[in-house]
């Protein structure tokens, strides 16, 4: 249950730019490449298999190096039963490879001197703020939100085709969910609030709603003929069908946060972002970022913030020192139905695209290492079978007499403050208690209130993570069934930190934090 959760929180051949009005509507040419390179013969039949054996409807790969695509090919149905193939032209969902293509969009604007990452973001939002329960709202940075330390909790919100409900906007899901939970600078932790405010940032100091933004000054310089955001379904409807586990269509997703999760791209196009990146020179996109400003996105890391494992993260890509020997730059994305990976090496100028239009397990970091592994020969190929890699490094809990003893205190929420307590026993025990609602009034008595314990409980420094079998009332939460997900922090006698809501579904529904506070009583 604890890998199933933590996954949760922590996801054709006919293009798009053949449509009058689509992505293509300025007339970039989109050449129809087909790059196969035989010494990837392994990995293409690991993907073929995939395919074979229902795992995947299909994946498109691109992998550049020394500045040249070596391989470029899609594999697999875009659309099953429209029989439509995968090219490495079709556009599928990326989920959060968006961070970077936002991240990108902010540095335009920095250098370009219309902002200043040093600058409070409020600055560039007012007269909306943040909810600052720990900290000041007016500390948090445009650099905290580019790195994901501002203090804002785990937040995703997804809306389906199928289902009554449609996305707040900007200004209700901050009001909701901007809240502060760790002083700005001090905890790691993604965000998808977090970038939409910077998605915000990008629109108000340019001027232009932020999907034009990107493709004027993202997209068309660099290329990208079949990439768009934000929800078009004009052009969406052409991106590959996503399927579930059984290979399933799921319908067509709107988020609270696109500029977090709302990118779709083509594996070509993707590369092309990726060689960018890796400072290659390419045609049309001078001026529109310099090295400097790439380095920086790539290097400039908070080290001193609290982090739950190796990986790091600098100004819109996650960072690992020693991925194997190498230094590699990368960002993963994943969403009900499709999941993705751009992954660049830049002291050997290598990058890896890899999207796929089913979750397929670790069938995404197989490609990608196993693509390393012949580039690299020193590149040491080893995944765990099954292995989820987004898990958070928590040891496992360990009781201790400053923790032993019960606290009360409550969850704060938009409808309202809701009185909780956790009871840290001594024999390694968390138990968590919920009161009843009864006649709207919440009723917490001893033998007359939710008692279940703390799960899969782990550890990192005084930083304590779990999760229960319990119910948030708010209306978001009401809207599917959910348990909810605790990541605390333990600081002599006070306990605080988040409360999030999260939908135990393979569809992902949200993700929805709460701030919580309790104090060790006597």
């Amino acid at each position: 249950m604890r890998r199933t959760l933590v996954a949760i929180i922590v996801a054709g051949a006919v293009c798009a730019w053949l449509i009058p009005g689509g992505p293509d509507a300025a007339g970039t040419s989109v050449p129809v490449m087909r790059v196969k390179n035989k010494d990837f013969d392994e990995i293409r039949s690991l993907i073929t298999d995939a395919v074979g054996d229902r795992t995947i409807a299909s994946a498109a790969v691109a992998v550049a190096h020394g500045g040249k695509i070596v391989w470029l090919e899609g594999l697999g149905w875009a659309n099953g039963p429209q029989r439509i193939k995968a090219t490495a032209h079709t556009a599928y969902p990326i989920a959060s490879i968006t961070k970077p293509l936002t991240a990108t969009a902010i540095m335009v604007l920095a250098e370009r001197g219309e902002l200043d990452l040093e600058t409070p973001a409020e600055k560039y939002i007012e007269p909306l703020e943040f909810t600052a329960y720990r900290g000041k709202s007016g500390d948090v940075t445009v650099r905290h939100l580019l790195n994901h330390t501002s203090g804002l909790p785990l937040h995703f919100n997804y809306f389906y085709a199928d289902e009554a409900y449609d996305p707040p906007g900007f200004e209700e899901t901050l009001h909701r969910y901007g809240i502060l939970v760790h002083e700005p600078g001090r905890v790691f932790q993604v965000s998808n609030l977090g970038y939409e405010v910077l998605g915000h940032i990008v629109s108000e100091v340019s001027g232009l709603p932020y999907d034009d933004f990107l493709r004027s000054e993202i997209f068309d310089p660099l290329g990208m003929a079949t990439s768009w955001t934000g929800h078009h379904p004009e052009w969406s409807s052409l991106a590959a069908e996503k399927y579930d586990s059984a290979l399933r269509p799921i319908p067509a997703m709107r988020t609270d946060t696109p500029a977090a999760s709302e990118g779709f791209t083509s594996v070509y196009d993707l590369i092309r972002f990726g060689m960018f990146h890796l400072k290659n020179n390419l045609p049309g996109t001078q001026g529109l970022l310099s090295k400097d400003a790439i380095e920086a996105m790539q290097t400039e890391i908070d080290e001193t913030a609290a982090y739950t494992s190796d990986d790091m993260y600098a100004l819109g890509w996650a960072v690992k020192e020693n991925d194997n020997g190498y230094r590699t730059v990368w960002h993963e994305g994943g969403i009900a139905g499709a999941r993705g990976i751009l992954k660049l090496v830049p002291s050997e100028n290598i990058a890896v695209a890899v999207l796929t239009n089913g979750w397929g397990g670790d069938l995404v970091g197989r490609i990608t290492d196993g693509i390393l592994g012949t580039l690299l020969p020193d590149y040491e190929d080893s995944p765990k079978e099954g292995a989820d890699e987004s898990e958070p490094a928590f040891g496992p809990y360990e009781p201790s007499p400053a923790l032993a003893g019960l606290y009360k205190g409550g969850i704060k929420t938009y409808a309202g403050d809701i009185p909780v307590r956790l009871d840290f026993q001594d024999d390694g025990d968390i138990h968590f208690m919920k009161p009843l609602e009864i006649d709207r009034t919440w009723v917490l008595k001893d033998q007359d209130h939710l008692n279940t314990l703390l799960n899969d409980p782990g550890m990192s420094g005084n930083r304590i993570y779990g999760w229960v079998h319990a119910t948030m009332p708010t209306g978001d939460a009401s809207r599917h069934p959910h348990v909810l997900v605790m990541d605390i922090t333990h600081d002599g006698d006070r306990i605080e930190g988040s409360v999030t809501a999260v939908s135990a579904a393979e569809r992902m529904y949200f993700g929805l934090s709460y701030y919580v506070s309790l104090k060790k009583q006597d």
